[in-house]
């Protein structure tokens, strides 16, 4: 059965439901029938038609009215979407395609479709997807439809964010495993089931407001952690969390607790709701397995790093000064990110951490908060000399910084020095000789029929 035979039902007796049904879109007036006919227990003494228009209204009754006054913008096609917007004079208006995929979510969430049975947005997606393949931003030489497309630009850029994340996760991974010793965990916090119809801006907060409780409580007591987080959606579309987390081992069981604590319906699935961590690369790689769909909602942000921490990797990427950053530094970190290999000293040289005594400990005089044993001590003479460019020697147990000189002499300061010295010299000596040599040739006299007098002058 479909929604165009028992419409003439609907508009005659509820003439108000019709009107405000009229707006949304064959295709999911189509669904919401199947639904309702699904779950409708049919009565002999009526006629079929008007039973499912009966418990139509009724389920009419209990859509939120923010679905309901979204019917019309859910309904559009991108190509009219795009048309409206072209006649709009307000440049600044949110984005209509990303507000109506928003409220297809929501609507999906309520009727529990999923994105998979939902081929209007497909269509929608598909229609997208081939617009942006049709514009074309560089030209090819010979061919002009084969250039580089939106598509391709838009493409290039999340393939460039992940690389980026992936690179920084190896190198963070690196220096909690090699310096702190930390312990890496995986977890998946995920929502109770009361949270699963509500709207997806309602459940980004929930589980949110959860995960900062737990971050908060850590903090509180000055409990170090690192790591990564991705947000992205279940197949009905409840965003979750994966992260992978690098704490101290023994705060393992205070971290646990408070997973039980803020997440109690992961009790039942708790070994697989926090994992030890083995690949921490493979796991981001199947976090971001959905990133280039057109409905990914995947968000990744680091924890206990800078926020401009993409910034600052992708600016030293290409040997661009970044900030505070010395030249020194932007140097050193250009030739270990160009090495391609995980190295815990890269975050160190670029003060990427955002606990400020992490960053110290490349500088002249470290916070010592975080060295607990003698293996992080001598970790803490290499990162010296190698984020300062200095060496230092015990003598009768004090430490004395001495400059490296060869890394001095490849900065080319002592370089231009010696050179400086040498033309000096060469000049004095030149200037003395000429002016000896000079001073025989003018002087050269003679003592003819001389009584013993000296000559005029004295020369050599």
């Amino acid at each position: 059965m479909l929604y165009e035979q028992i419409e003439p039902i609907l508009r005659q007796e509820y003439p108000k439901v019709w009107k405000e049904l009229y707006f949304l879109n064959e295709t999911y007036k189509n669904i919401i029938t199947q639904k309702i006919i699904k779950n409708c227990e049919f009565l002999e003494t009526y006629e079929e038609n008007k039973q499912v228009v009966k418990e139509l209204v009724e389920w009419f009754r209990t859509v939120p009215k923010a679905i309901k006054s979204s019917f019309e913008l859910i309904s559009l096609s991108f190509d009219e979407l795009k048309e409206i917007k072209k006649q709009s004079r307000n440049k600044k208006k949110k984005n209509l395609t990303i507000q109506a995929n928003a409220l297809r979510r929501n609507f999906r969430r309520f009727i529990k479709l999923t994105y998979e049975d939902d081929i209007w947005q497909k269509q929608f997606d598909a229609d997208k997807q081939n617009s942006e393949k049709s514009y074309i931003i560089i030209p090819a030489s010979n061919d002009i439809e084969n250039g580089l497309s939106a598509y391709d630009v838009k493409q290039f850029n999340i393939s460039r964010k992940i690389a980026i994340n992936l690179d920084i996760l190896g190198h963070l991974e690196s220096f909690c495993n090699t310096y702190l010793s930390f312990k890496g965990f995986f977890l998946t916090l995920t929502l109770p089931q009361e949270f699963q119809n509500c709207s997806y801006e309602e459940a980004r907060k929930e589980i949110t407001k959860r995960w900062k409780r737990i971050k908060s409580s850590l903090k509180y007591r000055d409990i170090l952690y690192l790591g990564v987080e991705v947000i992205e959606l279940q197949k009905n579309e409840t965003p979750h969390y994966h992260i992978q987390l690098w704490i101290n081992p023994q705060y393992e069981q205070r971290l646990k607790l408070l997973i039980h604590k803020h997440f109690s319906n992961e009790a039942e699935r708790f070994d697989k709701a926090v994992k030890t961590i083995r690949d921490a690369i493979k796991i981001m790689k199947y976090c971001c397995k959905d990133k280039r769909k057109d409905n990914s909602k995947s968000y990744t942000s680091f924890i206990g790093l800078k926020k401009d921490i993409r910034a600052r990797y992708n600016s030293l990427y290409h040997n661009k000064k970044y900030k505070e950053l010395s030249d020194y530094r932007t140097y050193k970190a250009n030739k270990i990110i160009h090495y391609k290999v995980s190295n815990y000293l890269l975050l160190l040289l670029i003060r990427g951490f955002s606990d400020d005594r992490l960053n110290s400990l490349s500088s002249r005089h470290p916070d010592k908060y975080y060295i607990l044993t003698d293996k992080q001590n001598e970790l803490v003479i290499n990162i010296f000399e190698i984020c300062n460019n200095e060496y230092y020697f015990k003598l009768n147990n004090n430490k004395i910084f001495i400059y490296n000189i060869f890394e001095l002499y490849r900065s080319k300061y002592i370089y231009y020095i010696v050179i400086c010295y040498i033309y000096y010299i060469f000049l004095l000596s030149l200037l003395y000789i000429t002016k000896k040599v000079y001073a025989r040739l003018v002087f050269d006299y003679q003592c003819d029929k001389s009584k013993g007098q000296p000559p005029p002058c004295n020369y050599i």
